[in-house]
């Protein structure tokens, strides 16, 4: 229901009890995503390559059951880096559905309604406000980029077979491949919830939200295949997909076939959550002015 009343006032009183207050965002937020049968869904989706993978590991280490089967050990590929990488660029594509499905909920529904006043009169600060949506797409983005792989990645290291030289390994390639997950899904998360949020921030009406989320990145993906074949493929990185997807090749220390130097992917992705970051304070920062965004 929309607020016609301008003439709320962000609390004076003293705050207590800071985590609580912000935690209520995401908390109700969740409870109304587990309605939806669309997300479930999605979710179940996204979950579907870690089963996979974890029946793919036990595959490989049961040696009879390979032999009843009468497969050979040395057709299979094995669990590295790579495969990793991949996984965690299938779950950057169902981080943005996510992202597409929930970024009119975030903030557009609040500034289309002059309902985010309604927060402000509260004890609640205009960054708790704003660390609470970032916690709702955020937390969410981290068990499909993060926690699934790194489960799989202990799993992997647990089930496999015992290695004279595990200290080498453990040192040069397991805790590396862990760090590299660390960096890709923490990375990864951050700038599509920002970018889910400053849209949602900066798209007036609540209905359209969901299409420019979608038409950005495709949009950005083609204008820049278009200059890379113009002028190079160093503009490839304009795409904040493929910068992403060259992040993600340099964490894991894979080879790429780009000409972009790593700083260029950095400063592309990175340039875009921090534009991302100035559009939240300044739209949030207006509507605790005067209510109108």
């Amino acid at each position: 229901m929309p607020v016609y009343d301008l003439g709320y006032r962000v609390w004076e009183g003293k705050r207590r009890g800071p985590l609580l207050r912000w935690l209520a965002i995401p908390r109700f937020a969740y409870m109304d995503l587990a309605g939806r049968k669309a997300a479930i869904y999605v979710f179940s989706m996204a979950w579907m390559p870690f089963l996979l993978l974890a029946g793919y590991i036990y595959l490989l280490v049961n040696y009879r059951f390979l032999q009843t089967l009468g497969i050979p050990a040395r057709i299979l590929f094995p669990i590295d880096a790579a495969l990793f990488n991949l996984l965690l660029d299938l779950q950057l594509f169902f981080c943005f559905i996510f992202a597409v499905m929930l970024s009119p909920d975030l903030i557009a529904r609040d500034l289309h309604h002059r309902a985010i006043v309604l927060y402000f009169v509260k004890p609640i600060s205009r960054w708790e406000y704003l660390l609470g949506k970032f916690a709702i797409l955020m937390s969410l983005c981290l068990l499909l980029t993060w926690v699934q792989p790194a489960l799989l990645f202990l799993i992997q290291w647990a089930v496999r077979p015992e290695d004279p030289t595990w200290r080498t390994t453990l040192w040069r390639a397991d805790l590396g491949v862990l760090r590299a997950i660390t960096l890709y899904g923490w990375t990864a998360s951050a700038g599509v919830t920002l970018l889910a949020l400053a849209l949602s921030a900066l798209v007036r009406n609540p209905r359209h939200v969901a299409t420019t989320l979608l038409v950005f990145p495709v949009g950005a993906w083609m204008v820049a295949g278009v200059l890379a074949e113009v002028l190079g493929t160093a503009f490839r990185v304009l795409s904040p997909l493929h910068a992403m997807r060259e992040l993600g090749t340099w964490f894991f220390g894979l080879p790429t076939d780009a000409r972009a130097p790593v700083w260029a992917a950095w400063l592309s992705w990175g340039g875009l959550a921090a534009l991302c970051a100035l559009i939240l304070v300044w739209r949030l920062r207006r509507a605790a002015r005067g209510g109108v965004a």
